[in-house]
């Protein structure tokens, strides 16, 4: 995909906020959501991204745009100056073995990482909210629920990197460091995706009217995207002493891949199933106890709701294809 031409921009007219975050990867599935939550809760954001997805955010008060690579140290510290907080979405995220860029993939989510602590410590920040992945517990066999204690497991490159991340900010002292382990985000955001399992499923069953699902037995969580966004409000607000180097799951709604999948036809209106059983996968049924406990934290929406705002977006046309395409796909 062709990357849009873009200059550095700044509008504050009106906006009245000290509070400034910086959101490394603003412009992806999840920032592109999480700046509107941030602005409407009186921060001032900096959406750092190479935009290469095609998204640009669109013009509003309180908002910084800066076109710039996580690899790019000077860009990195001029774009940090005078924020208190930063959040680290700049990832390659894909659960896929990184075919042939297995150096881009390290250059981006390792040496990024370092690049914006060093960054960071330079600049006075004093706190950075890392979301890292349940896929980080691979297949979990055990015989209650995943919790933090529980051995990690990653079955891919992406969920080695996550880790060697956390383990990076373990060292990242003195600053304010939290790591949310994140399920399998799903629902509709400005920068849509339409590859993660949920999002995937509500689109074959509008446009195909069948779900391919493979490894039906395999069991994951989900996360809303509103309710990921209002736990990265919450983690900016906490008192230092409650989330200072803690790893805290957010996952819920354990289901298996076939169970989701009848989920989504159900709220559609009906779907063809159709499933590859054998694959051992990625599967987990996680805990998100300590996350209730620390935050008092619980979900406010669902897969089905998820479900519906997708559909209706396919449905309505704001959702246009074609689907395949690096706007809609990591």
């Amino acid at each position: 995909m062709k990357k849009p031409r873009l200059e550095n921009r700044q509008f504050s007219a009106g906006h009245q906020s000290e509070h400034r975050v910086l959101l490394t990867g603003g412009a992806g599935y999840i920032g592109s959501a999480l700046s509107s939550w941030l602005l409407q809760a009186g921060w001032s954001v900096t959406v750092f991204d190479t935009m290469g997805h095609g998204h640009v955010p669109a013009s509003r008060p309180g908002l910084r745009i800066v076109d710039g690579d996580i690899r790019d140290a000077r860009t990195v510290r001029a774009a940090l100056k005078g924020h208190e907080s930063v959040i680290h979405l700049a990832f390659l995220s894909t659960d896929r073995p990184y075919d042939g860029s297995a150096s881009l993939a390290y250059s981006v989510n390792i040496d990024g990482l370092r690049i914006l602590i060093d960054a960071a410590l330079s600049a006075g920040v004093r706190r950075i909210i890392f979301p890292s992945s349940c896929s980080v517990y691979g297949h979990s066999c055990a015989d209650r629920d995943t919790d933090e204690t529980s051995p990690v497991n990653p079955l891919t490159a992406y969920a080695e990197h996550k880790l060697a991340c956390e383990a990076m900010l373990g060292t990242a002292s003195p600053l304010v460091h939290v790591v949310p382990r994140l399920a399998t985000v799903c629902g509709r955001a400005p920068r849509q995706r339409l590859d993660l399992a949920i999002n995937r499923f509500t689109l074959q069953a509008v446009v195909e009217r069948t779900i391919r699902v493979v490894g039906p037995a395999n069991t994951r969580p989900c996360l809303h995207i509103d309710d990921a966004c209002s736990l990265y409000v919450k983690l900016l607000v906490a008192p230092d002493s409650v989330i200072n180097g803690r790893i805290l799951n957010a996952a819920f709604e354990n289901r298996t891949l076939f169970k989701t999948a009848l989920c989504v036809a159900n709220s559609v209106g009906g779907a063809d199933i159709v499933c590859v059983p054998d694959h051992p996968g990625r599967s987990y049924m996680i805990s998100s106890d300590q996350l209730r406990r620390t935050l008092d934290f619980a979900p406010a929406r669902c897969a089905q709701d998820a479900v519906r705002d997708i559909a209706a977006a396919i449905v309505s046309g704001t959702l246009k294809g074609p689907f395949n395409t690096g706007l809609f796909n990591n």
